[in-house]
């Protein structure tokens, strides 16, 4: 059964929130594709709410009407929504989700768009507790849109988990080992988690690639090490808990 969808504003930002049934002090930012919250977006979160974490997804297109079609959205992604513009109004909702929803510890998931900006979200904002990008965009050269992600990777202070199909056509083999590399090196040496599909396309958790088995083993095997990631991130041992 689905969980109730909280379609929420604050400061002019538009955002939509799932809760788990039993709500816990974990939470989960979750940064969407270029369509921005789709079905597919939300039955990801559903998928992580109901995995006990409490999610809030971004609406990358708050400054425009909520019914713009799909042509103008790709538009507006590759121009006027600049990473840097799109990285100050998801610190806003890092500072929300701990405020106002009374969350102790925060990570982040993005999608293809989503997942470039969350990684340049982790340089500047250290209540980013852990971060799982998966399928980033990161095009070469760098579109004056975007923040150069690989070169800013070595300032990223918290645990990253990357999923990378090999078929990708957004993002190159190249540039996804200059990515590992360059995340490999942090100083302070934050874990690093690279996950390769050779034979996974861009955007292999879509229902309509489940067909293909290459896609749907990366999808069964990418949600099982993320939700691992994030519990082991976010949510403290009992052991843990119960020191001092």
């Amino acid at each position: 059964m689905a969980l109730p969808i909280e379609d929420i504003t604050s400061n002019g930002l538009r955002a939509r929130i799932i809760r788990p049934e039993r709500p816990g002090k974990a939470g989960i930012l979750f940064l969407p594709h270029w369509p921005g919250i789709d079905e597919g977006s939300v039955e990801e979160c559903q998928w992580l709410a109901s995995e006990g974490f409490t999610v809030l997804a971004w609406d990358p297109f708050s400054a425009y009407p909520p019914d713009i079609d799909a042509k103008e959205r790709r538009r507006l992604t590759r121009g006027p929504i600049t990473d840097e513009n799109a990285r100050k109004e998801q610190s806003h909702w890092l500072g929300y989700m701990r405020q106002e929803l009374g969350l102790e510890h925060v990570g982040g998931i993005g999608f293809c768009m989503g997942g470039r900006m969350g990684l340049a979200l982790g340089v500047t904002d250290p209540r980013l507790e852990c971060y799982s990008a998966f399928y980033a965009t990161l095009r070469m050269p760098v579109p004056e849109y975007a923040l150069p992600v690989v070169d800013m990777a070595p300032e990223i202070k918290c645990p990253i988990q990357v999923h990378y199909p090999g078929l990708d056509e957004s993002t190159s083999y190249e540039t996804f080992v200059a990515l590992r590399s360059a995340l490999e090196r942090r100083p302070g040496n934050p874990p690093t988690l690279a996950h390769y599909y050779p034979k996974a396309v861009h955007g292999f958790l879509g229902h309509e690639r489940q067909g293909e088995p290459d896609n749907a083993a990366a999808t069964k095997l990418s949600k099982a090490l993320t939700i691992a990631f994030f519990r082991a991130c976010l949510i403290p041992s009992p052991a843990a808990a119960g020191e001092g």
